[in-house]
């Protein structure tokens, strides 16, 4: 046990286990309701995951290549998507899957928000730029030029005036929106800046690298004021506790690490996912992590930070010793739904062996194939009804427990 000043009500948990995308988790994004966690993936599908363990997620599959970033309106009732099919949809946090298209960018979109009031859209892609939208009818407001590389990440400051993007290009801009102009670029980082973030005061700025750093620096001295040396492969993704204490960070080394941003040290060391770590974030009561991974896994934790004081020594949490609980009770594995692909091998058909009588076996194989190819398309428009039979169930299943779920609601 490490020493303490002061006992913390508990270390970080996993409290949830969440399995359903077929590639890495891109993304993570928190709805205000707290009731439902958005994940994206390379799989070019999102996952809405319900807090409810009894309740299905939602799943979006509407994107035509991997979607780099999702994000929830404040008031949580639009989720922005941005992917490498070159569009931004926006989606009603319903089980329909509606959404509305912004052919946003000429090249991949990697980075999508929206302001602290709901009302703009902030955009980013490898065409090199970051743009400007109207949430409500999805109009171009205005782009902003200056990366020579692909820009990853892109975040409105908490009043909404300012804007910053990070760049392939390894530097890290600051926007002032009124007008357009880039009023500073920090260089800092010596590779690629994989995200960049506001802390809540709107004064600092945090970015992480692929040269497994992560900065921040004060926006009005223009001065870098905080440097970690903080994992032993790329840092892919970082998020900030509401309260601004708290930094988490995730790396290629499959870690996610919890930092102190007072004190300027590292507290926590969690281990959970089997390959790189590359989504984190932090719910907007604080109370909550979420992180995902290059194995197709989104975890949950329970932080436990924060309330009580500090520990003074760094601890690693790993997840079998550190759960209070079986794994398996605390485990929501959901499988990914069964797609038209599935259908049986093909059968290897005999050959001739012998030119003796070579016509009659061509005709015996070819009768054979004919049969076979038959059997396999009957198979095929057999296993697509009962997807699709599937997928209704489901659509009615998770309708009837929305509606139970308002009905609890307005008894309570």
């Amino acid at each position: 046990m490490a020493d303490r000043k002061k006992p913390l009500s508990s270390d970080p948990e996993r409290r949830a286990k969440f399995q359903g995308h077929r590639g890495p988790v891109l993304s993570l994004s928190f709805n205000s309701n707290m009731r439902h966690l958005a994940s994206s993936s390379d799989d070019s599908c999102i996952q809405v995951w319900n807090f409810k363990q009894d309740m299905r997620p939602f799943r979006f599959a509407r994107h035509r290549g991997p979607v780099s970033e999702v994000a929830y309106s404040p008031a949580g009732d639009v989720l922005a998507s941005a992917s490498r099919d070159e569009t931004v949809r926006l989606w009603q946090n319903s089980i329909e899957g509606e959404s509305k298209v912004i052919k946003a960018h000429s090249a991949a979109v990697r980075s999508v928000c929206f302001s602290g009031s709901g009302e703009w859209l902030l955009t980013a892609g490898d065409d090199k730029t970051a743009k400007v939208w109207k949430a409500a009818d999805q109009r171009f407001q205005a782009s902003l030029n200056g990366h020579t590389n692909w820009v990853l990440s892109c975040r409105f400051s908490p009043g909404g005036d300012l804007a910053a993007t990070a760049s392939s290009d390894k530097s890290v801009k600051l926007w002032d929106l009124a007008s357009r102009t880039c009023l500073n670029t920090y260089t800092d980082h010596s590779d690629v800046v994989s995200a960049v973030r506001f802390l809540p005061d709107g004064q600092s700025l945090a970015a992480c690298s692929a040269d497994r750093k992560v900065k921040i620096w004060d926006i009005r001295s223009s001065r870098l004021i905080q440097h970690y040396d903080a994992h032993a492969d790329a840092v892919q993704s970082l998020s900030i506790n509401p309260a601004g204490s708290y930094m988490a960070t995730v790396s290629r080394d499959s870690t996610t690490k919890l930092w102190d941003l007072r004190q300027g040290q590292l507290l926590f060391t969690l281990y959970g996912h089997e390959q790189g770590t590359t989504a984190v974030e932090w719910s907007p009561d604080g109370a909550l992590l979420a992180t995902g991974g290059v194995d197709s896994v989104v975890l949950l934790w329970n932080a436990n930070i924060g309330n009580s004081g500090q520990p003074q020594v760094h601890k690693s949490i790993r997840p079998v010793s550190a759960l209070s609980r079986p794994v398996d009770s605390e485990t929501m594995d959901i499988p990914a739904p069964a797609g038209p692909e599935t259908r049986p091998a093909a059968v290897p058909l005999p050959s001739a062996k012998s030119s003796k009588g070579r016509s009659g076996s061509r005709e015996r194989s070819e009768g054979v194939e004919q049969l076979l190819q038959g059997f396999l398309a009957q198979m095929d428009a057999k296993m697509s009804t009962v997807v699709e039979t599937v997928e209704g169930m489901n659509l009615r299943l998770t309708r009837l427990e929305e509606q139970m779920e308002r009905l609890e609601d307005r008894d309570h």
